[in-house]
């Protein structure tokens, strides 16, 4: 299998970019003789620091007057009302969330849950994913309006919330929560969504771990199917895909070997046959929809 064309840009969950080191590290700046320059970055870092010691400092003095509960499932009723009141054929009214006490309600119990009585993998993998979930909605309401998740800059790496008195960034839930538990349930893949279009559907109601097979078998159908996620091209035997199975494929590997095989097992046979004789090359060279999913509010 030869692979062509591999994104320029990571998946912004699981993406490290590195910014404070690459801050700091100048190699790439010829400031000798430029002291003004220099001051201003310097200024600017002091600055930065500044902002990041007093949001640490916010967080940890939240931290101490939370009331951590335990739960030993992953039932989570104030995510399931925001999502009824907010998402709609997997869009999310952000204009309507951004004010709402729903919203406020679920973040602020989520700051309260910590899953570590939560033994079964899968209510535990569902907890995680709800928790992503619902701080993406988060992060992108409190910013809105935005047109494109690229408007955001770091904030999914960087910024901290709190999920059970400890503090995570986005990035943290995936590569620290979610990572682990995917390569047993790979499909589940399919249930996180980043806040853009390129990204699965958001569904309307958190995940529960008795449907969570069937939820993620069906999200695998209806991203697979689309055509702007999987194509062919017969005569020059390539598949093109979205670059998102690059960014979740490690998540598939050890069921599937690899994004295509995946792939084959979610197409009706007469495609899995045209697929599987024309992928002799792959590119994720398709292109990925950063817009948000976002809905026009209808609510006064």
């Amino acid at each position: 299998m030869v692979i062509l064309n591999p994104p320029a840009e990571p998946h912004l969950a699981i993406q490290y970019l590195g910014t404070d080191i690459a801050f700091f590290r100048m190699s790439t700046f010829n400031l000798k003789g430029k002291p003004i320059a220099a001051t201003v970055l310097g200024v600017f870092a002091v600055i930065l620091i500044g902002l990041q010691f007093f949001s640490s400092m916010a967080v940890w003095i939240r931290q101490i007057s939370l009331k951590v509960e335990h739960p030993t499932d992953s039932s989570f009723p104030e995510f399931e009302h925001l999502l009824k009141a907010e998402v709609k054929d997997g869009r999310v009214d952000y204009q309507d969330a951004k004010n709402s006490p729903l919203l406020r309600e679920a973040v602020n119990k989520l700051e309260t849950l910590n899953p570590d009585h939560i033994k079964d993998p899968k209510e535990r993998l569902c907890f995680w994913i709800n928790a992503y979930n619902l701080l993406v909605i988060k992060s992108i309401a409190d910013r809105y309006p935005l047109r494109s998740i690229k408007q955001m800059g770091n904030d999914l790496h960087l910024h901290k919330f709190l999920v059970g008195g400890t503090d995570y960034s986005i990035q943290d839930i995936y590569l620290k929560e979610l990572s682990p538990l995917l390569e047993k349930e790979p499909t589940a893949c399919f249930l996180i969504c980043g806040g853009a279009l390129g990204h699965p559907e958001l569904l309307d109601h958190p995940l529960q771990a008795g449907s969570l097979e069937n939820e993620g078998d069906e999200a695998a159908k209806r991203f697979i199917r689309k055509p702007e996620n999987v194509t062919y091209n017969i005569n020059d035997k390539m598949v093109i895909l979205s670059p998102w199975f690059l960014w979740f494929e490690p998540a598939f590997i050890k069921k599937y070997g690899s994004s295509e095989n995946l792939i084959a097992s979610y197409l009706d046979p007469g495609r899995r046959e045209i697929f599987n004789r024309v992928a002799i090359a792959r590119s994720f060279g398709g292109k990925f929809d950063w817009r948000i999913n976002k809905q026009e509010s209808v609510k006064q």
